[in-house]
């Protein structure tokens, strides 16, 4: 009955997948990066959230901080094909993004992304991000902002005593638990000495908290704003003490 039932469910998101792709027509139509050129395909996620602008709507108020701060240099390590990349670039047009993507497929269509939107001079797309490579991006950059999704490589490259320039970047990390059991705990003593530190626990959607649409609603709605996400995941939202910056 469970397996039924989740093969129903995978169809509904397909299905109302589709429909989300055709009335948004190449185009983002909620949320922060609202009106923001959008390709039919995303990597390692699913589209509709990103296409309605409720994609990890958990941390969507760290963005008005971002935009407030108006880092002038911008990390997006694990970028897929650029949703926050280039998002965040139309949220602070004075930023530049190095973009870390470890797939050629996805840094394919993160140049197309970035191209469509305008943006593509403003942004670097690399390989695989690991400790050197952030100390390299983050070089000379006043007020940062890194922005990280790497399945699980967060703890080995999030560590100050190997990229020094993270003591005053603001830092928004996603945690797997599910690869690193101790992941939280571990990276908020890391940076408890320099960084305040607040976790930001993923939730399941309801309709409730969703905005509905003209054309989606109830199941349909919930179906497509499913991230499938594993339990226990969530955020921390790092901001470096000594900043005489706005706050979230």
């Amino acid at each position: 009955m469970r397996e039924w039932r989740a093969d129903r469910f995978r169809a509904r998101v397909l299905r109302v997948t589709r429909r989300v792709r055709d009335v948004a027509n190449g185009q983002v139509v909620g949320g922060p990066f609202s009106g923001m050129t959008y390709i039919d395909r995303s990597h390692c996620s699913q589209l509709a959230p990103k296409l309605l602008g409720t994609y990890e709507r958990e941390w969507h108020d760290v963005l008005a901080v971002i935009g407030a701060r108006s880092p002038d240099r911008i990390v997006d390590a694990g970028a897929a094909e650029g949703y926050f990349a280039v998002g965040l670039l139309r949220l602070v047009p004075t930023a530049t993004v190095v973009a870390f993507e470890a797939e050629t497929a996805a840094r394919d269509d993160l140049h197309a992304l970035a191209t469509a939107n305008g943006v593509a001079d403003r942004i670097e797309a690399l390989g695989r991000c690991d400790a050197p490579a952030l100390q390299a991006a983050l070089a000379g950059a006043a007020r940062p902002f890194v922005l990280m999704d790497i399945e699980g490589g967060e703890l080995e490259v999030l560590d100050p005593s190997r990229v020094s320039a993270l003591r005053h970047a603001c830092i928004l990390v996603e945690l797997h638990p599910e690869v690193v059991p101790d992941v939280r705990k571990v990276l908020s003593d890391r940076f408890a000495a320099t960084h305040m530190v607040r976790y930001i626990p993923a939730v399941d959607r309801t309709t409730q908290e969703l905005p509905e649409t003209h054309f989606l609603s109830g199941a349909d709605l919930l179906a497509a704003t499913w991230e499938g996400r594993s339990d226990g995941q969530g955020w921390l939202w790092m901001e470096p003490r000594d900043a005489d910056l706005p706050r979230g």
